[in-house]
């Protein structure tokens, strides 16, 4: 989905459902765009939506991205690392 201020495209973000949990499959800020919230509401707003399924929201990050900070400061636990990448869960049900 596209994430609009203004009429202007600032980032973009994807979900799947799955069986057992919702997957963030991206999360996207323009770097113009970041530190204003804008993130963190959508973070919020799926985590909403998680909750009222009562299941956990996953996701995985590059292992050295600087997107590891962001979602750990709203709530994400690393689940397990593999390879490059880094797995999340947050589950607040």
């Amino acid at each position: 989905m596209k994430i609009l201020i203004k009429n202007e495209i600032v980032g973009l973000y994807s979900t799947k459902n799955m069986p057992d949990h919702i997957w963030l499959v991206h999360l996207y800020i323009d770097p113009k765009y970041q530190s204003m919230g804008i993130g963190t509401n959508i973070l919020n707003n799926i985590i909403r939506e998680a909750k009222a399924k009562m299941l956990p929201v996953r996701l995985t990050t590059i292992e050295k991205s600087p997107a590891n900070n962001f979602y750990i400061k709203n709530g994400f636990k690393l689940d397990y690392a593999e390879d490059t990448n880094n797995h999340y869960i947050y589950e607040d049900l």
